[in-house]
């Protein structure tokens, strides 16, 4: 079947155009550019594709899945836990989150990854880097936090997170050579990482 159709495109084969081929435009996946961040770390990457596919086996999937029997949030104890309660709708995630805004000086929706994505669209591509880095280290501490707590009864401060990821985050900066094009996209780094250009 496949031969069929292929000789009808008059190609020559090759791998890169029968890929394309098969292929076809794919999907248009509107938080893409935030994993092909060069400041973000595998890790985070990792992560934040499976947050995006809601593949996190939070306690609403361990419910559905019968491994566990309570859905109720382990950080605030407040809501049935699933992706957009944990990082989005969670007290304690929130606290973390305005800790962010506040040093980044920015104001995150708290509606969802994507809406996320989607506001960072207007920034410089530097800027639009470090807040999309920051929130998907956030996010994976986040996600720690909560499996420490289900595992090992220990709730780190939302203070403790933050200064986390504001530390790997600075030493991520200075180990890069940072291509800054406006003069406000200098001014906000140097107000925010210090010593990083």
């Amino acid at each position: 079947m496949f031969e069929d159709q292929w000789r009808q495109t008059n190609c020559d084969y090759t791998v890169k155009v029968g890929y394309n081929w098969i292929v076809d435009d794919g999907i248009d996946v509107t938080w893409y550019p935030w994993i092909k961040n060069r400041l973000l770390l595998p890790k985070h990457n990792f992560f934040i594709c499976l947050v995006a596919h809601n593949r996190l086996l939070s306690q609403d999937r361990l419910v559905r899945m019968q491994i566990a029997t309570c859905n109720r949030c382990l950080l605030c104890d407040d809501g049935e836990e699933n992706i957009d309660h944990l990082f989005f709708q969670c007290s304690y995630s929130q606290q973390c989150v305005r800790l962010i805004e506040d040093w980044l000086q920015i104001c995150l929706p708290l509606q969802g990854i994507i809406d996320w994505w989607l506001h960072l669209r207007e920034r410089s591509l530097l800027k639009k880097q470090v807040v999309a880095t920051a929130i998907a280290q956030l996010m994976y501490l986040i996600w720690h936090a909560r499996n420490r707590c289900r595992l090992e009864y220990v709730l780190p401060s939302p203070a403790s997170l933050f200064k986390q990821v504001k530390e790997t985050l600075l030493i991520n900066l200075r180990g890069r050579k940072l291509v800054i094009g406006a003069n406000a996209t200098r001014e906000w780094i140097n107000c925010v990482c210090p010593n990083c250009i």
